[in-house]
């Protein structure tokens, strides 16, 4: 008879890609309301904001940026998010990777890890997700107060990560 160790071992295991939902990340390039690729005229900047669309950010992670090198003041974040708000999950300003960052904390956030009291887990390796060392570090810094173990890798090859002392 074939015994499935693994399965005996009462492992739980995690997926770090069950944490990324890229559908949901929308950048906003402050560029097209710039004057010229150049400086933001206010009054023009006022009037294109009532022009915009603002239920394409329905529901969403809005990534506030400017792909092109310019100065802008500050109350221009803050007139975009005061659209935003009330349409979009949540605003942020900052390139691409810092909004999958947000991402990833946002989902970590709705995840109840006491559910893993005294479990030994397994965090699935070779997850193909930008950011996975950012990630990774946060699901071990979520799981550490309750976990007993955790392991990294797959169930039949892991590597030791952390271990309760007894």
């Amino acid at each position: 008879m074939i015994r499935n160790r693994v399965e005996e071992s009462q492992l739980q295991q995690l997926d770090i890609a069950k944490y990324y939902k890229p559908a949901s990340l929308v950048q906003l390039d402050m560029k097209q309301f710039l004057y010229q690729e150049l400086i933001i005229k206010e009054k023009e900047f006022r009037v294109a904001l009532t022009k915009t669309n603002w239920e394409d950010y329905k529901d969403k992670m809005v990534g506030i940026y400017c792909s092109v090198d310019v100065i802008l003041p500050q109350w221009v974040f803050m007139l975009l998010t005061k659209h935003l708000a009330g349409v979009a999950e949540q605003v942020f300003v900052g390139d691409y990777d810092f909004l999958v960052r947000m991402g990833y904390l946002n989902q970590l956030q709705k995840v109840d890890f006491s559910t893993f009291q005294d479990a030994k887990v397994v965090i699935k390796g070779c997850s193909d997700v930008p950011q996975g060392e950012f990630v990774l570090a946060q699901l071990v810094d979520q799981l550490l107060p309750f976990v007993s173990s955790i392991m990294y890798g797959e169930p039949c090859s892991t590597v030791p990560i952390y271990k309760r002392k007894k």
